[in-house]
């Protein structure tokens, strides 16, 4: 048992530097640029308190006895210029908790692949950095404890 833990502590140790790492790759070869929100879409999703997607009837039936979630999605639509000339467009769906983000023209930060510039990203501090440190941070002290309780 305690060598399956201390190879899911490392499993965790190993994604969250990965996912790290990967997204400091990405930020650092990434071109920065500002794109413009042309228009955007809410969607909401109900999920179970075990986190499996429902409609809206089961979620309407069920959410007053149990602790089933509504959540907002925001999908902006941004037009950005690139460094070849051309004008690119797509969208970028995050979890809305806290009302829209952004309006309609308003300025925002993006990051764009230069060898694929359809390809974009809005750099989102918690899921690009404190995710993955926070997965890594678990796994490693789960690996330290396993070592400990294995020596």
């Amino acid at each position: 048992m305690e060598l399956i833990l201390l190879l899911f502590s490392s499993g965790l140790l190993l994604l969250g530097i990965t996912r790290l790492f990967t997204f400091k790759y990405r930020l650092r070869h990434y071109v920065k640029s500002k794109g413009t929100i042309s228009n955007y879409e809410i969607e909401t999703k109900y999920f179970s308190t075990g986190g499996i997607e429902v409609d809206k009837d089961q979620y309407d039936r069920f959410a007053k006895i149990s602790n089933w979630k509504r959540v907002k999605y925001y999908s902006p639509e941004i037009t950005y210029h690139a460094d070849n000339g051309q004008d690119y467009s797509g969208t970028w769906w995050t979890e809305m908790p806290n009302g829209i983000p952004h309006n309609i023209g308003e300025l925002v930060e993006i990051y764009y692949n230069p060898e694929m510039p359809q390809k974009f990203f809005i750099y989102d501090k918690l899921m690009m950095f404190w995710e993955p440190l926070l997965i890594a941070t678990i796994g490693l002290s789960g690996v330290c404890f396993m070592l400990y309780q294995i020596l």
